[in-house]
């Protein structure tokens, strides 16, 4: 049996590339149904060529876990990139990554990878016919459990390739993944060792945090790409700049007010950090509607006699936006990917004055992705000490200014060109006198922004943080869902600790293979002629340190990329899933407006009686369709009848793109 999957033509036909493909699920082996289960493939054509899913280039096919016969036959259809003026790269691909409907923590559905492979152009072009049977693995699972895991096999017939008449069939250009493996894994190896013997000369600033380390891009391509070796962690911020429209950011920023009962109308009169932190809660949005789960993997399959359930956590750094579910660092990275969307978006002046110039106050700013020391694992946790990535934005002069505290910072400063230089300089950025510091804290105010949790990128003093409070400790069965996360500006946090270190493109972008971070702190006593003060810095840097552009701040770059360890890192980079188009259709399918069970919910508080006068703001709870079961509902309403100061309950739907939306959940307690 045939499923067709049709597609739009792409809009480069001399260099247009189709594919047209007969896909066939014939091993399944995810874990008992109750489990694992509702599988679905990613298709997508390599970051050789240029690909969308309008176009053809990303497909999306629910595999029946119950008919392994069943044939998708479908096109995947891109152009390739014009860098490649003599044909098909021997790398390029087809990407097949699969995900499985999983639980979380609370129980709630969500999707996990179960597994990636890859056909490669250069097999492909090679051979008369191409049918292979290709292994699901989940590679990264060798830092958990030792070993790479099979979840499933899918066998891929190649029927006929089309091309346009400007490619030149394939490439024979040797690339960096050709290498032997042992040589690959070694010059990364080397490059990864190098990075860690500087961190490791340093002194910690506290005690417990020696183990906190993050030397390796812990993702699937660079396991399949090199055999045995991880890339270094710089390759996880040389991500991919998604595919977006205007109305996505438009339709954004109204909701993000809209929070406030504030229209777009007001962004022109906001003071300037108000329209930093209006920038930061823009390219957060998408990202804090995602489910979080933690990586795990289910170790049994439904092909064995079941005796216990068998899971065993693992760690996949990944882009949230691959499949709108994920912890810290692909969160993290979601974001990331979302402000360079933001910052490379083309706006029309004459009705989009207020995105420009949140986009112009955006390229002030470096993002990057940071490891640091917290209380818990994620947001909302309070028990113990973790590790955890999120993303703060720095304004660019404290960029310079940290890297102008270290040896090896001023180094780097001065291999900057002039024109590079001053994009890390403000006009404002003399620092010569308190006056002007405390004004580019006001007008470029350092940002974090989260996705775990709903938090604000600049923070402030909560008025109904008593009612969050009740919320919290008196209505457990609304805890799982995604809440806001008050804190004060500057003020110390009860999950941000200490910055350890930290990675970012800008420079990459700038044509300097610098990529990654150390977060310190100024050595008040340093003295080189002193082995107990020997170093500029201690690693590590308080979380409240950074936020108040202390001048305690210092970064210490990592070693330059070599060449070849950059040529490796861009080919396997090549490999990874595009995130999802950041692309919201106004005319389009939006789904539903209203949600049964949530109407349910709201008639029940409302059936209740309760005197809702005088109640106020209420608490924001935001919630997932896919996430709104029966038994959530259940428990929710008779939480609702034991929960007295819970007056009244109103939703509205905040949509993302067309397929992505989720719910506002307002409590009003009085």
């Amino acid at each position: 049996m045939r499923t067709p999957l049709s597609q739009e033509k792409s809009n480069d036909p001399a260099r247009q590339v189709k594919i047209h493909f007969d896909l066939t699920y014939v091993e399944c082996d995810l874990a008992e149904e109750r489990f694992e289960n509702h599988p679905v493939v990613e298709m997508f054509l390599s970051g050789h060529f240029i690909r969308s899913a309008a176009t053809g280039g990303m497909l999306s096919i629910p595999l029946d876990e119950h008919r392994l016969d069943k044939v998708y036959s479908g096109t995947l259809c891109g152009s390739l990139n014009r860098k490649y003026n003599k044909g098909i790269p021997i790398k390029a691909a087809i990407g097949i990554k699969s995900f499985a409907q999983h639980r979380d923590a609370h129980g709630n559905p969500a999707y996990v990878n179960v597994g990636t492979t890859h056909a490669y152009m250069g097999d492909i072009l090679s051979e008369k016919e191409y049918d292979h049977h290709l292994d699901l693995l989940m590679r990264t699972t060798v830092v958990g459990i030792g070993e790479q895991l099979k979840k499933g096999v899918v066998e891929l017939h190649i029927r006929k390739i089309d091309v346009g008449p400007s490619v030149d069939g394939l490439d024979h250009t040797a690339s960096s993944l050709q290498a032997p493996a042992q040589d690959i894994e070694q010059e990364l190896s080397a490059y990864i060792s190098s990075t860690l013997q500087i961190e490791s000369q340093l002194p910690d600033v506290m005690e417990g945090m020696k183990r906190i380390r993050a030397p390796m891009d812990i993702s699937q391509v660079g396991v399949e790409s090199t055999g045995n070796a991880f890339l270094p962690i710089a390759a996880f911020a040389m991500d991919e700049v998604p595919e977006s429209n205007p109305d996505f950011f438009r339709n954004a920023l109204s909701t993000v007010l809209g929070r406030k009962n504030l229209t777009r109308e007001h962004v022109k009169n906001m003071p300037p950090h108000e329209k930093a932190r209006t920038m930061g809660l823009l390219i957060c949005y998408g990202v804090q509607s995602f489910g979080y789960i933690g990586d795990s993997v289910e170790k049994t399959n439904r092909h064995n006699q079941f005796i216990q359930r068998l899971t065993a956590g693992t760690e996949e750094f990944a882009n949230i936006w691959t499949s709108t579910f994920g912890d810290c660092e692909d969160s993290a990275k979601g974001i990331h990917s979302t402000l360079k969307a933001f910052v490379n978006a083309k706006f029309d002046y004459t009705k989009d004055q207020d995105l420009i110039e949140l986009q112009q106050i955006a390229d002030n700013y470096t993002p990057v992705l940071t490891l640091a020391v917290v209380h818990g694992q994620k947001v909302g946790d309070h028990e113990g000490v973790g590790a955890h990535m999120y993303l703060p934005l720095l304004p660019n002069y404290q960029i310079k200014e940290g890297f102008s505290r270290t040896e090896s910072g001023r180094r780097l400063l001065e291999r900057m060109r002039p024109a590079e230089r001053s994009h890390f300089m403000s006009e404002n950025a003399s620092r010569s006198t308190a006056k002007n510091r405390a004004k580019l804290i006001r007008d470029q105010p350092p940002l974090f922004c989260e996705g775990t949790g709903h938090i604000d990128p600049l923070g402030y003093k909560d008025p109904i943080l008593d009612k969050r409070k009740y919320v919290a400790t008196e209505m457990p069965a609304f805890t799982w869902a995604k809440q806001q996360i008050p804190h004060e500006e500057q003020g110390p946090s009860s999950f941000y600790f200490i910055d350890v270190s930290g990675i970012t493109s800008k420079f990459v972008d700038q044509g300097i293979n610098m990529g990654g971070i150390i977060f310190g702190t100024v050595n008040e006593n340093y003295d080189p002629a002193d082995p107990d003060n020997a170093h500029e810095m201690v690693r590590g840097l308080l979380y409240t340190d950074r936020l108040k552009d202390s001048e305690k701040m210092a970064l210490m770059p990592q070693p330059f990329i070599p060449p070849r360890v950059m040529s490796i890192i861009r080919e396997a980079n090549m490999l990874n899933p595009p995130p999802r188009p950041l692309v919201l259709d106004l005319k389009g399918d939006m789904g539903p407006e209203r949600n049964e069970m949530l109407d349910t919910l709201q008639q029940h508080v409302e059936s209740l009686g309760r005197d809702a006068n005088g109640a106020g703001d209420p608490v924001n709870l935001y919630m997932l369709p896919s996430q709104l079961e029966p038994h959530n509902i259940q428990e929710m309403i008779q939480c609702a009848t034991t929960s007295e100061k819970l007056v009244a309950l109103k939703y509205t739907k905040e949509q993302v793109t067309n397929s992505i939306y989720h719910y506002r959940v307002g409590l009003y307690i009085k």
